[in-house]
């Protein structure tokens, strides 16, 4: 997906939320700790997701939900109990973004146009969208809520859809995107701001613009339950960095590399995304009592990890390993 007329700073954002390469705390400096929940990571390649595939959201039992790539086009999968099943059957591309505890998977599909969806148990429901002529579901959880945006041919506007129907989260003549929601209805994303993008929260009903870390831009990515949330801002430099909001702005730093971005955040405060080194290549991370680490020093992995795009409440890990022919899905789980 390509959103019109917006630039370089777009073109991380949907690097960010679509992790295509981006649903969930307490912050803390970048460099006070070397100490862990967990010691390390075994790492297993999700081969029945071949290559080109990508595991964007994980749930608490383990089941994930992303893409594959077939034949050149991107399927929407749900991953569970060792099988790989198509979330979204019969539609020329879908891709899932996000999973609940009850497997229910959010994502986006063409029918013909681009149209968010829900599905479960075999069944795809499309959102009800009368206005827009794409969207995007891009998070659900597990009290029926799920959300995402809209483009209804002037701008983008994020949506909530609950059991009593769907409202729409926006200003007038900007755009809006929401990335995530957790259990109380309280989402994240980001929104136009003079002409750059900047991370947002909303709650009952309200917009709350949480600002930059001294850069143009700025995004959150993921909520979890107690509210805190994690994303990516540009700095004074103009390099980007991961952060966690939970009442302020705090730089996660970037390990042993230069920028960094996070992709998710979990009910304990740990964070992944990814790292890019001095060389220009990448690497996943874990943000975890203080410290960004490189995931290749904590897991034995197949290959290089190159993103962490979800952590569930267990620690586990969706990760993305870069090879010569294409990404693999690989998860990670802490021992």
């Amino acid at each position: 997906m390509v959103l019109p007329n917006m630039g370089r700073i777009s073109q991380l954002v949907l690097f960010a939320i679509s992790l295509m390469a981006v649903s969930c705390g307490q912050g803390g400096n970048g460099s006070a700790s070397t100490t862990h929940a967990a010691s390390g990571y075994r790492a297993a390649e999700i081969t029945a997701l071949g290559t080109g595939s990508a595991g964007l959201s994980i749930n608490d039992s383990g089941a994930i939900t992303g893409y594959r790539t077939v034949k050149g086009t991107k399927q929407a999968i749900v991953y569970s109990g060792g099988v790989a099943t198509e979330a979204a059957p019969g539609y020329a591309y879908s891709a899932a973004f996000s999973t609940d505890q009850a497997n229910r998977a959010a994502g986006e599909l063409d029918a013909p146009r681009q149209k968010a969806f829900i599905a479960h148990d075999g069944m795809v429901e499309l959102v009800n969208l009368p206005q827009a002529l794409m969207s995007s579901a891009r998070a659900v959880n597990g009290n029926g809520l799920s959300a995402g945006f809209f483009y209804d041919g002037s701008s983008y506007q994020g949506f909530v859809k609950n059991d009593s129907g769907i409202e729409a989260v926006g200003i007038p003549g900007q755009h809006v995107f929401i990335n995530d929601i957790n259990i109380a209805g309280h989402a994240a994303g980001h929104m136009e701001a003079g002409g750059s993008f900047h991370a947002i929260l909303y709650r009952n009903g309200t917009i709350f613009d949480i600002g930059t870390l001294g850069g143009q831009y700025s995004s959150l990515s993921s909520i979890n339950d107690s509210g805190d949330a994690a994303g990516t801002s540009e700095l004074g430099d103009g390099t980007y960095r991961a952060f966690i909001y939970d009442g302020s702005m705090k730089d996660l730093g970037a390990g042993d590399g230069v920028e960094s971005g996070a992709n998710s955040i979990n009910n304990i405060g740990q964070a992944v995304g990814w790292i890019r080194l001095t060389d220009g290549s990448q690497r996943g991370f874990l943000y975890d009592k203080g410290a960004t680490v490189d995931l290749n020093t904590l897991a034995s992995s197949p290959c290089k990890i190159t993103d962490a795009l979800d952590i569930n409440n267990r620690g586990e890990i969706s990760a993305v390993c870069g090879t010569d022919d294409g990404t693999r899905v690989v998860l990670l789980t802490p021992y």
